[in-house]
């Protein structure tokens, strides 16, 4: 998985995404706030690209998620990334 990909970025990008400083985002992260938004790849803590956005619509687990899908009739990740992208 490289530094920063198509899905995935360091918390240093990933911070103001948050509105938080890369210090809080670690802050948050530690204190169990941040629970699969994040991938820890050896030294390095990578940040999902989509989960601010699926944070700021309120969803936190994989009900809310496919409740979320349902309503808005997307029927696949590819249809997620493209709404949540701002493609559709």
């Amino acid at each position: 998985m490289s530094p920063d990909s198509a899905f995935f970025y360091d918390e240093d990008r990933a911070a103001p995404d948050w509105g938080l400083s890369p210090g809080g985002l670690a802050l948050a992260r530690q204190r169990g706030e941040l629970e699969g938004a994040y991938e820890i790849v050896g030294r390095r803590v990578l940040y999902s690209r989509l989960a601010p956005r699926l944070h700021a619509l309120g969803i936190r687990d994989p009900e809310s998620l496919g409740r979320f899908c349902r309503g808005a009739g997307i029927r696949d990740l590819a249809g997620l990334v493209s709404f949540l992208e701002g493609k559709v």
